[in-house]
């Protein structure tokens, strides 16, 4: 079987494969550490004003993150995502799989 086809390919999906590894790796513990900040802010914060030297007004907060995920922002983002990924196909591919792979072991 004559694979010479593939040859353009091998490059990208190398590339993309430990590009993608590479970035899966990175966001799994940046993450690990964004969530640790968060949720460690979060606890001071409950803290505080458990012992009465702050006030939360915790409703306000939700109404000024609401419009962040409304229907519109949110299908601009899908839209951007899904032309990301489907523009260079044999890349991305390969970067799809590194970047599992990565978050994975990450």
């Amino acid at each position: 079987m004559d694979l010479d086809f593939l040859t353009p390919y091998i490059g990208q999906l190398s590339f993309g494969g430990v590009l993608g590894f590479a970035a899966g790796y990175f966001v799994k513990k940046v993450g690990k550490i964004a969530l640790f900040v968060v949720g460690g802010l979060f606890i001071v914060l409950q803290i505080l004003a458990a012992y009465g030297f702050i006030q939360i007004d915790w409703l306000s907060i939700q109404q000024k993150a609401d419009p962040l995920f409304d229907e519109k922002n949110v299908k601009t983002a899908t839209d951007s995502f899904m032309k990301l990924i489907t523009a260079n196909l044999p890349f991305t591919g390969a970067f799809v799989a590194g970047f599992a792979i990565g978050f994975k072991v990450g």
